[in-house]
């Protein structure tokens, strides 16, 4: 199958995912259209109530789950409930812009769960690979250059902003 992301600020966008409801000043949108490009299967939209940007999304190969990710400068994304706060993954936002990453039922369209990631300055996703046992890696940039977390890494020292 394939897919479509990117952002909208028209409500008359053709959302056919039920829950999926234009909710900002701009929303991320997610399409799911068949093989051949003549039918939209479904589509919705992703967003809370101020400006959001879907930059980027991967299908899991283990699972099918598609994830979407981007960033955002709404305090409400739907999903944000079910993620558990640590150092960079939260239930709430915590800097200017954001980054977030969301999963939906690939069959369906429907929202799994979502996360902000980021610190408490500028964050955004403009990237996510997954491994072959479905572990998503994600990549992109921050403005956050005393708070971003290494976990289990070995990093040779500050070079820029990017993060991964």
């Amino acid at each position: 199958w394939s897919s479509d992301v990117c952002s909208s600020d028209l409500t008359d966008f053709p959302a056919t995912v039920p829950s999926s409801l234009f909710a900002g000043k701009q929303d991320g949108v997610l399409l799911k259209i068949n093989p051949s490009c003549t039918n939209v299967l479904w589509s919705r939209y992703y967003g809370g109530s101020d400006d959001d940007g879907a930059l980027v999304l991967e299908t899991n190969p283990v699972n099918n789950t598609v994830y979407l990710a981007g960033a955002t400068n709404s305090t409400d994304l739907p999903g944000t409930a079910l993620a558990t706060n640590n150092s960079f993954l939260n239930k709430t936002k915590h800097g200017d812009i954001d980054g977030f990453i969301a999963s939906f039922d690939g069959s369906t369209g429907n929202l799994i769960k979502a996360s902000y990631v980021g610190t408490d300055n500028v964050d955004v996703i403009y990237g996510i690979k997954f491994d072959k046992k479905g572990y998503p890696y994600i990549m992109g940039t921050t403005r956050g250059p005393n708070n971003w977390p290494t976990v289990s890494a070995n990093p040779i020292g500050k070079i820029g902003r990017a993060h991964v």
